[in-house]
């Protein structure tokens, strides 16, 4: 989540935090969206706006296994072809064979 790497939170996201929590507490709730600086009551304020294009992941995690062990992860575009995974795979001298299943593994068999 980028929010929680992030040294800064944003006034709309707190905003939207104090919207969401205000029917559970609504005194608190009351006193933190005053003490923003908005004039209005925050049950009159409304729901915070859903933005559906935040929800798409563009990333997969792809596990690497060497010899059938974890050894590695490496977040990928999801989309990502299998010759692109296996190049990946490849840059290491001592791979043998590699078993690719797109999108979530790459199992590698190396010598030795």
């Amino acid at each position: 989540n980028v929010a929680e790497k992030s040294p800064i939170v944003r006034r709309s996201t707190v905003e939207d935090f104090v919207r969401l929590v205000a029917p559970f507490a609504p005194h608190v709730c009351e006193e933190i969206w005053a003490r923003l600086g908005n004039n209005q009551s925050v049950t009159a304020a409304g729901w915070p706006k859903l933005d559906a294009s935040k929800l798409v992941e563009t990333t997969a995690e792809v596990i690497f296994q060497v010899n059938g062990k974890v050894r590695a992860t490496a977040k990928v575009a999801k989309d990502i072809s299998k010759d692109a995974l296996l190049a990946l795979a490849k840059a290491h001298p001592d791979v043998q064979k590699l078993i690719v299943v797109p999108g979530k593994l790459v199992n590698i068999v190396v010598a030795g």
